[in-house]
């Protein structure tokens, strides 16, 4: 049976195909390359036309502008450019060409695109998708094969930096099984490949050792989120690989899972490089203002919650101790050892208790070890006569590092308008970050979610419209304002919303965010399904 999205696919085929190719090139200040049929100067701004509108950008956010293809309006540098101009030469790609030579180029970059956009439609459904095997993984996704491809990269170097902090020791039985890792082009798929009815809209990823695989989504919209969720979650799969047994406790199990999965990730010599327990400055402020108020999580508590009660404000004082516990010198070491030996139940100083777990993992046994004895254990371990003092180290620790208070506000109220945090709260972080000064386009992005949800569309719309109008070259700020204007975003959104002018102006938003980044696939799938969703009413 054809679904919508293989039409959507095929409208998007004829869209790429018969569209003009670009003709500039600009390069952006942050190294962005950019193809549009014609930039132009105009004033302080260059004026960008592509097949499906325009957009004006401050000079300041180009670095460069090469004029290709339309050669009417270029002024020739030197006598040599001035004889290929005469000869009817045009540039491409750095190069002068013939007419002939650059029509030959064009048909090339367009068989080029509809030989891709065939390939994603085939591959558009998880269960076509793309599947790779890496040193010890096996990958499955319906993104692309560069998003794929980054997120094997990624996942490989975080298991190489987390053999060497905590050692990676499988079991034989396991050394030769490589884990499923599925990444998936949307929540919704997530959500329906889930066997548990917990996987909700609340859910980013998962591990789930019933069936021993790893899943997430990637969030077009916010890559670096899936970036860490993907990591956060792969924590998990790691130390089942240590003992499949083990049954972990909460709250060492998502402290660690948020320090290490919170790495910087950069590239040196076409390699990614990892570097884990990045500042999370909106959960230091948590804990700070908790402490301020006198309401802060003390270790006795935190050590002995159980999962029901475990909650954001517990993730941010788990992250703090752990944080703290990694940047002391002398604890860090002697607190991994106790890690691993935790999650290899090899604790010689505590006893593990079988729980029969039924269909809930492979084995239907697990072990675990009581809050209070990894408590103990790791005191032990750490050479801390009792827990109070710890504590006042831990807080002392928190109290002294430096947070941008408008930054902190931003984080926590951007992951809290984005996630499933409260929208109230959120809108009051993001107009503290605002009123503080910080003022980037992110933020006025992210209080437009937190406006959407408490139902306030005309102020989102306002919101979305000032992203944009402080990035205009960014096309998820763009995507996300015809969302505003519309509330549709492919084939999940029933219906359109608002006037024939609103759906107008999304139509070319949608169009100029699948321009602006055209290796993104969503966005022209988007674009082509708005089309035809237009065409049909």
């Amino acid at each position: 049976m054809r679904t919508r999205s293989g039409r959507g696919f095929g409208l998007l085929a004829l869209l790429v195909t018969t569209l003009p190719a670009g003709a500039d090139t600009l390069v952006t200040k942050d190294g962005r390359v950019i193809e549009v049929q014609k930039a132009r100067e105009d004033g302080d701004k260059y004026r960008l036309t592509f097949a499906v509108g325009e957009i004006v950008v401050p000079k300041t956010q180009v670095a460069s502008v090469e004029i290709e293809g339309d050669m009417s309006e270029y002024v020739p540098k030197d006598d040599k450019e001035r004889e290929f101009l005469t000869k009817g030469y045009v540039r491409h790609r750095g190069k002068w060409l013939s007419k002939a030579s650059y029509e030959v180029e064009l048909a090339k970059a367009a068989e080029l695109r509809r030989k891709r956009t065939e390939e994603l439609a085939r591959r558009s459904h998880f269960g076509t998708g793309w599947e790779v095997e890496s040193k010890h993984f096996h990958f499955k996704s319906n993104t692309s094969p560069e998003i794929l491809q980054h997120y094997v990269d990624l996942i490989e170097a975080y298991y190489d930096l987390m053999d060497s902090r905590i050692g990676i020791k499988p079991s034989p039985t396991l050394a030769r099984t490589k884990m499923q890792i599925n990444v998936f082009r949307k929540q919704k798929e997530l959500i329906e490949h889930a066997a548990d009815e917990e996987i909700d809209e609340s859910t980013l990823g998962y591990f789930s050792p019933s069936d021993q695989t790893l899943n997430f989504f990637h969030d077009y919209k916010d890559p670096a989120r899936s970036e860490l969720t993907a990591l956060h979650e792969c924590t998990h799969l790691l130390t089942y690989l240590i003992d499949p047994d083990y049954l972990p406790q909460i709250w060492i199990n998502e402290a660690v899972a948020d320090y290490f999965g919170s790495c910087a990730i950069a590239k040196a010599k076409g390699k990614l490089v990892l570097t884990p327990g990045r500042l999370e400055e909106d959960s230091i402020l948590t804990v700070q203002q908790a402490l301020i108020e006198h309401k802060h999580v003390p270790l006795a508590t935190l050590f002995t919650l159980d999962d029901e009660a475990y909650d954001g404000f517990h993730y941010a004082h788990g992250w703090s101790f752990v944080y703290f516990i990694q940047n002391s010198p002398k604890y860090a070491r002697d607190f991994n050892r106790f890690f691993k030996d935790l999650y290899g139940l090899d604790l010689k100083d505590a006893k593990a208790e079988v729980l029969d777990t039924g269909s809930s993992d492979k084995s239907g046994l697990r072990k675990r070890y009581t809050p209070g004895d990894i408590r103990d254990s790791m005191l032990k371990r750490l050479g801390v006569r009792d827990l109070a003092t710890l504590e006042v180290e831990w807080l002392d620790y928190i109290k002294a590092v430096p947070i941008a208070g408008p930054r902190a506000r931003f984080l926590r109220g951007y992951a809290s308008a984005l996630g499933d945090g409260d929208p109230a709260t959120a809108r009051a972080d993001l107009d503290a970050a605002l009123a503080g000064g910080y003022t980037g386009p992110e933020v006025y992005w992210a209080r437009a979610y937190a406006r959407l949800t408490t139902e306030d569309p005309e102020g989102a719309i306002e919101d979305f419209r000032k992203a944009v109008e402080l990035a205009p070259l960014d096309a998820r700020y763009r995507a996300d304002l015809a969302f505003g204007l519309t509330r549709w975003w492919g084939e999940e959104s029933p219906e359109l919303h608002g006037e024939e002018a609103a759906q107008a102006e999304a139509q070319v938003l949608f169009g100029l965010a699948a321009a602006l980044e055209p290796e993104v696939d969503e966005y022209g799938q988007l674009y082509a399904q708005f089309v035809a969703k237009r065409g049909a009413k």
